[in-house]
């Protein structure tokens, strides 16, 4: 079996959807260049790559990615030289999830990668990207394999009651002036399910093609699927698309019974919760079993999916 997974194979698939004037590997894209895309087989956490980058070529020689000037701040030279490095694996080895939690990233099953995002003026809405990306993701399996996604609040994307997608969105805060001056986003997607999946996933995680772990298609899959998603998801934040009436139609939680966790690790914190919807601005509308209502913008909720 052929795993093929290059940065040529990539830039190939990219350049069909973008569809330029010239089909040169060399040429660049008006959303990604092809310099700024890394290529990995396996790779410990394509988050920690984006950043390892980060700190080595430009923190810590005291450089930053936006010039001074408040919220009217440009990107420097290094921050255009930063501004939509993609990094993507076949397999992480420690790949990282929301609240410090792992993710598991087994190889010839999914497609891992990350982005940084540098924003004019700083990051104001960290969440922008997150609800952006979830929304890229579905639009991207749509058209890819025909098949509608839903999304569970507020990072993960859904194929019926089976999670597909994790999404991990980091504000980073440039050391020297304490600006939040790019949002790197990390993906996570399951093409196939993973023979070896531990045993508290079993019962959640699912992926694009099924239960079946199909290799030979997950391989041939799996750099379409990057191209398409990545694709997507800069075209929206490139043009400040509003996403967020697709965001709430897309919602798996709106009218289900729901357990709140607002602070995590403080058991008596949990309470149930009926959700009635997506705010504009992203945050979870629900109403608590004294019929109080309220907005959530932090936490995670859990429902049970039997």
């Amino acid at each position: 079996m052929c795993d093929s997974f290059t940065a040529n194979d990539f830039w190939k698939e990219f350049l069909a959807l973008e569809k330029p004037r010239e089909e040169s590997l060399e040429a660049s894209s008006g959303l990604l260049s092809k310099e700024k895309v890394s290529i990995y087989g396996t790779t410990g956490s394509t988050n920690t790559e984006i950043l390892k980058s980060l700190n080595e070529n430009f923190y810590s020689k005291g450089l930053s990615l936006l010039s001074e000037g408040g919220s009217s701040q440009e990107l420097t030279k290094e921050g255009l030289l930063f501004h939509k490095s993609l990094v993507a694996a076949a397999e992480q080895t420690a790949g990282r999830g929301r609240l410090g939690r792992k993710f598991y990233s087994p190889a010839k099953s999914g497609i891992y990668f990350s982005f940084a995002y540098v924003q004019k003026g700083g990051v104001k809405n960290p969440a922008l990207y997150t609800i952006t990306s979830a929304v890229g993701v579905c639009r991207a399996i749509k058209k890819l394999f025909g098949i509608e996604c839903s999304i569970k609040w507020v990072n993960d994307v859904y194929i019926g009651e089976k999670k597909v997608c994790g999404i991990l969105t980091e504000g980073i805060t440039n050391p020297k002036n304490g600006i939040i001056e790019c949002a790197v986003v990390g993906i996570g997607i399951n093409i196939s399910v993973n023979e070896n999946l531990p045993d508290e996933l079993r019962d959640k995680a699912g992926g694009i093609l099924g239960n079946s772990l199909n290799k030979e298609k997950t391989a041939a899959s799996r750099t379409k699927l990057l191209a398409y998603c990545i694709h997507e998801i800069l075209k929206s934040l490139d043009s400040s698309e509003n996403i967020i009436e697709e965001y709430k139609s897309l919602s798996m939680l709106t009218g289900r019974t729901v357990t709140v966790n607002p602070t995590i690790g403080e058991e008596r914190g949990c309470y149930r919760a009926k959700v009635l919807g997506i705010s504009d601005n992203a945050a979870l509308l629900v109403q608590k079993e004294d019929g109080k209502q309220c907005e959530l913008n932090s936490g995670e909720v859990s429902l049970s999916l039997k």
